[in-house]
């Protein structure tokens, strides 16, 4: 019966959600407008939470073309780590690229070379994380600063609307898994106490 009780608290805290998406992620912004073959398109990667002690290396590949640029550290406040990198890609197209920080990778949307599309500024994960592995990252939006407002991002705001299906009326603040799980424990040691009481 304990072997029960066990696998059943262990498959209660299994399924119970993430706290959030929060991890090392690194964000890949671009001041051009469009990126010219030869010409310099200046790029700012900023790692977050990453703790990296190495210089990251942002990689353009188009076909057997390979572009390898090394980033400049500009800022570190021992959250995020902003570097600067001059990207000269040689000609015309599609280029993929990945940011490699010590073992890590990340995926960023293609640049269009030579189209007159702007580059989007891209949060990414590293690849074969589970935030990567859940859809994690997208473009990144600066917020809006209102008139006279602070020039710092606030924190971000987490809004939790009830499941109207899932039947969970408690107000008690207590998360649902952990009340399922807690609901499994008494039910347990309830069967347990009456076998023992058979016997």
């Amino acid at each position: 019966m304990k072997r029960i009780l066990v696998v059943l608290l262990f498959a209660g805290l299994a399924l119970a959600p993430d706290a959030g998406a929060k991890g090392p992620h690194a964000v890949l912004s671009s001041d051009a407008a469009a990126v010219a073959a030869g010409k310099p398109w200046n790029v700012t990667i900023e790692m977050v939470e990453t703790k990296a002690r190495r210089r990251p290396t942002l990689l353009a590949r188009r076909e057997d073309r390979l572009v390898a640029t090394r980033g400049r550290l500009v800022a570190s406040d021992g959250v995020a780590t902003r570097y600067r990198l001059r990207v000269v890609l040689p000609g015309n197209g599609r280029w993929r690229l990945t940011l490699v920080d010590g073992k890590r990778r990340f995926r960023f949307p293609s640049v269009a070379v030579g189209s007159g599309e702007r580059p989007a500024d891209y949060v990414a994960f590293p690849l074969g994380s589970r935030a990567h592995g859940q859809g994690g990252g997208g473009p990144w939006i600066e917020p809006d600063v209102p008139a006279g407002g602070s020039a710092e991002p606030l924190e971000p705001e987490v809004v939790q609307i009830a499941d109207a299906d899932s039947g969970d009326d408690d107000e008690s603040g207590i998360p649902f898994w952990i009340l399922s799980v807690a609901g499994l424990v008494v039910a347990g040691a309830g069967a347990g106490a009456w076998r023992l009481r058979r016997h």
